[in-house]
């Protein structure tokens, strides 16, 4: 991971720098890339670590399971946990507490 952070940093960074070099704006150029770097990272970052929508979507359907106690099995939370298993096939846990913690999110 800090081979690719460290080799976007050196793209969003330096190569800049070297296309405006011949223009005589290597100062424009390394302002670009020095405040675009934070958000460039940030936005990787969350993207990396955000709930995929199929899961998020299953929120009320898993509400309604558990309050029926597993008897009320909605299509979008049937779609999360087949998302869920085939991401995850050693996971040992059963369809109730998958949908715990979907709504726990």
């Amino acid at each position: 991971m800090k081979k690719i952070l460290l080799a976007s940093l050196v793209v969003i960074l330096v190569i800049p720098m070297f296309a405006l070099a011949n223009t005589g704006e290597i100062i424009s150029g390394a302002t670009v890339a020095v405040t675009s770097a934070p958000t460039y990272l940030t936005a990787k970052t969350a993207a990396d670590n955000a709930i995929p929508k199929i899961i998020l979507d299953a929120k009320d359907d898993a509400s309604i399971f558990i309050a029926t106690d597993g008897q009320v099995r909605g299509v979008h939370l049937q779609r999360a946990l087949e998302f869920v298993r085939k991401k995850e096939p050693k996971l040992v846990a059963s369809d109730l507490q998958i949908a715990e913690r979907i709504v726990a999110l």
